[in-house]
């Protein structure tokens, strides 16, 4: 960490500036900033998540989406004769991965026409083969249908921590000598109103380097021009835990340019920004 800086985003708090030791720095916010147990750092840090009536010390392993290890599908686990189910876990060019809805039982899927496939759909598939290859199994076949179903999932519901009171009035929407943007009007009428934070759900996030995590290797690669190399490792966040709102937000952000669509498809599903605060509709 090289400063801690307070830029007037109440919302964000207060700001540390930090360099990796490829000599690149980056601006996070002091509460997400972690620094080895029992250091010094590591208590300022706690005391002012305490402030800020956060965790102290958040649990840095998540629970599983479902509970209990997935397992491979079987050859009895299918007819293929009749239509098949399946939860796309993760997306490549030309195979997905998916979850036998209603079991742990996983598969690759084999098929044409995947553009609109992302993580955390469901598919209908007409089945046509079915095999093993180094130990892994297959399937192959045409999709008839995609669907979102969340409740389908049968995800395990990430939670919600009361925040208090939100007030959009004291919320930064621009300097002072400037007029307030029209969509942000509706939101300031509606006044304050309950705030809750979500859970946070990051597969493989490192428990001592802050920046450690798989987003921040993702945006690396992207910014230094390997898109696929970004997108494998959020298509493999989704595989682990199709809860990783944070990978499919940027997965979203890398095909919102070209395939707007695809960018919705994901918002509609995630219902929520992947990060920060959520204003309670209700």
């Amino acid at each position: 960490m090289i400063e801690v800086d307070y830029d007037g985003n109440e919302r964000r708090g207060l700001t540390a500036r930090c360099r990796r030791e490829d000599g690149s720095e980056h601006v996070v916010a002091v509460s997400d900033v972690v620094f080895p147990q029992a250091s010094e750092g590591a208590r300022h840090v706690a005391a002012y998540r305490k402030w800020l009536n956060l965790d102290p010390h958040p649990a840095e392993i998540q629970k599983p989406s479902r509970g209990g290890r997935q397992h491979k599908a079987k050859a009895d686990d299918f007819d293929l004769s009749k239509p098949v189910e399946l939860a796309v876990l993760s997306v490549k060019e030309q195979t997905v991965r998916c979850r036998l809805l209603g079991s742990e039982r996983v598969i690759t899927l084999r098929a044409s026409l995947l553009w609109d496939v992302v993580p955390g759909a469901i598919v209908t598939v007409s089945p046509r083969k079915q095999w093993r290859y180094a130990g892994h199994p297959y399937l192959s076949g045409e999709i008839q249908s995609t669907r979102v179903d969340v409740k389908a999932l049968d995800l395990v519901p990430l939670g919600l921590e009361d925040m208090g009171t939100w007030d959009p009035k004291e919320e930064y929407w621009g300097e002072e000598d400037e007029p307030i943007e029209e969509c942000f009007k509706p939101i300031m009428a509606r006044g304050p109103r309950p705030m809750f934070e979500m859970e946070q759900v990051l597969p493989g996030e490192g428990s001592d380097d802050p920046f450690d995590d798989p987003i921040t290797r993702s945006n690396d690669f992207k910014d230094s021009g390997d898109r696929a190399g970004a997108v494998k490792i959020l298509m493999d966040l989704c595989q682990a835990d199709l809860r990783c709102l944070d990978a499919q937000s940027h997965l979203g952000n890398l095909v919102f340019d070209h395939r707007p669509q695809d960018a919705i498809l994901r918002a509609v599903k995630l219902r929520t920004r992947s990060t920060g605060f959520r204003q309670a509709q209700d």
